[in-house]
């Protein structure tokens, strides 16, 4: 908001941004709808945005970081987090790829994670915190696969009930204006667990650096992974067709 950021007598950094009242969003089918349209406008207008040249550059630099820090672990260059044979073992499976070739990229909010959406008191879903979208310019499936993880996976057991709402979810995002084609989605387990990947290279470069992500970071990552293979016959039935 006006006159911030603003430095204090003591040198610390004060930030101030507008009150944006809501709630969690919940598991249910029509919050899981409004999060799909808000995601596929989301993603249109961000498809035309001026500076989309210069987030793929940037996406590409990332990519090709992370995909050096891989072949590291890999090859046992590099062994970081707790569990730097379970690390290596992902790290060398074929099967995972962040970086696919040949797949249509777009600008995507790139951490929609529970924390960062807000349901307002009217319904609509509110999008927090853009700062991944500088380096993320990729396919729109790996922003919809990780929203059906973080939404609807991880808190709901039931594969049936689980399965309704994915429907929901990519009904809205398809009434949202998403990228047509989007479906199938080939080992859609297999993206998830990319993803998980990619996440642990980051915390392989930090440690890299000295920036030890704490034991908490290694597990999530090595937990969603996990929980992307014990769901991978859901996915496949609703994503990929079989």
């Amino acid at each position: 908001i006006a006159g911030f950021p603003r430095t204090l007598a003591d040198g610390r950094l004060a930030v101030a941004l507008p009150w944006v009242d809501g709630r969690r969003l919940r598991a249910e089918p029509d919050d899981l709808a409004a999060l799909g349209r808000a995601v596929g406008a989301l993603h249109r207008a961000l498809a035309v945005h001026p500076d989309r040249h210069a987030w793929q550059a940037a996406t590409d630099r990332r990519l090709a970081e992370l995909a050096a820090v891989r072949a590291d672990l890999a090859a046992g260059r590099l062994e970081a987090g707790p569990d730097p044979a379970a690390l290596r073992r992902l790290a060398a499976d074929p099967a995972l790829d962040f970086a696919p070739a040949g797949l249509p990229r777009t600008p995507l909010h790139g951490d929609l994670n529970p924390g960062n959406v807000l349901v307002d008191p009217a319904g609509a879903v509110v999008l927090l915190d853009f700062e991944d979208v500088f380096h993320s310019v990729l396919p729109p499936r790996f922003e919809l696969v990780l929203l059906i993880e973080r939404h609807i996976l991880l808190p709901v057991a039931d594969d049936g009930a689980a399965a309704a709402l994915i429907r929901a979810l990519l009904a809205g995002y398809a009434a949202g204006g998403g990228p047509d084609g989007l479906l199938p989605v080939e080992r859609p387990a297999d993206v998830l667990r990319s993803l998980a990947l990619r996440a642990l290279c980051v915390l392989a470069l930090g440690a890299r650096s000295g920036l030890d992500g704490g034991a908490s970071e290694w597990g999530k990552f090595l937990f969603l992974e996990e929980r992307a293979r014990a769901r991978a016959g859901l996915l496949e039935r609703l994503l990929a067709g079989g």
